[in-house]
């Protein structure tokens, strides 16, 4: 009995390592939504920023207010989680557009060439950022990548968070739930008439 729950301990802990990789910015500990903690940035508004994407145009913060929900996927190029999960990113990007779901990747390390190099061999068409200070302090919280974090049309970051690469199944449930929470109406209830 005791080796079979330590047995499980260390696969599931084993999971959880293999699955992701490296820090990406100053968090006390680490994030694990398995263990029953919550996306430190639920409710927060995206904050101000300037940066480009990996192909050189300028953005700011107004990307996110270009769709119902956007999916974004915080990676490295140093990232060999990160970087298999790229094939299912594409194609989630294509079929969850049809739903006013966009997707969008924020790159975590300033290795350019590299990623551009993996988004080019996964065939990835989607939008990826690269990350200025302001996004680093904002995005800090998480240490581990991939993390994928979804933010309504209004640029508030819904509670649904994903931390480690993750299949396309399991990320379309999330993405589809998360899309329910931003377009909830919310409850009167006032109990006026």
């Amino acid at each position: 009995m005791r080796k079979s729950i330590l047995f499980g301990a260390l696969f599931v802990f084993g999971v959880f390592v293999v699955s992701g990789c490296g820090l990406i910015g100053g968090a006390d500990r680490e994030l694990n939504p398995a263990a029953g903690d919550v996306n430190p940035l639920a409710a927060a508004y995206m904050p101000d920023f300037s940066t480009t994407t990996l192909t050189g145009e300028a953005v700011d913060c107004t990307i996110f207010y270009e769709a119902e929900l956007t999916m974004v996927n915080i990676w490295g190029s140093f990232c060999g989680p990160c970087i298999e999960e790229m094939p299912d990113l594409e194609r989630l990007s294509k079929d969850l557009k049809k739903q006013g779901i966009r997707v969008i990747g924020i790159l975590v390390d300033d290795d350019l060439e590299s990623a551009g190099a993996i988004l080019a061999d996964a065939q990835v068409t989607f939008t990826n950022l690269t990350m200025d200070a302001s996004l680093q302090t904002f995005l800090g919280k998480f240490q581990y990548v991939p993390t994928t974090i979804f933010i309504d049309g209004k640029g508030q970051v819904m509670p649904e968070i994903a931390v480690g690469a993750r299949g396309y199944e399991e990320y379309k449930a999330l993405a589809e739930s998360a899309l329910r929470s931003a377009t909830a109406v919310p409850v009167n209830n006032s109990g006026g008439g």
